[in-house]
């Protein structure tokens, strides 16, 4: 899938991938473009509230799923069709609709959101509240700048070592 910018221009573009993707089904699916229109401002709120910069929200990703059924003998107690996006910050706080895919939802499970920070995204994150926290600027940089340069190794490299 290509990406989607999310903005009134494109409600129809996102609205052709939803239905895309949903098919027939509708009752646990994301519908309507507007859906993913109130995601991007609860992504944006919360990295509002994180004080991290529009120019460090590049590369921060959200992952939603829609929630299953809420009766727990809903279709014998077996998954539904249900639906998964992924929003993607680009530069200037803008986001996009990256992936767009079906999902197994079962009952009584509820909508999944997550907000994925890219490094920079939790550097800035990190350093703001260690502001708050009262430690100083410099060690506040210092760990923050640690954070954007170190990289967790894969699995197999860490098995190797």
């Amino acid at each position: 899938m290509t990406k989607i910018r999310i903005d009134n221009d494109n409600t129809a573009a996102l609205q052709a991938a939803l239905d895309a993707v949903n098919g027939k089904a509708s009752a646990f699916t994301l519908r309507y473009a507007s859906t993913l229109v109130h995601i991007a401002a609860r992504a944006t709120a919360r990295l509002d509230r994180l004080a991290v910069p529009t120019a460090e929200r590049a590369g921060t990703v959200v992952s939603y799923r829609t929630a299953g059924p809420s009766a727990k003998s809903y279709n014998g107690g077996r998954s539904a069709i249900g639906t998964a996006v992924e929003l993607t910050a680009g530069a200037g706080g803008q986001w996009y609709v990256t992936s767009v895919q079906r999902a197994e939802v079962y009952p009584r499970n509820p909508a999944v959101e997550k907000l994925i920070g890219s490094p920079r995204t939790v550097s800035s994150a990190a350093y703001t509240a260690m502001r708050a926290l009262g430690i100083d600027s410099t060690t506040a940089e210092s760990i923050a700048a640690a954070a954007r340069t170190s990289v967790t190794p894969a699995p197999a490299e860490r098995i190797a070592a």
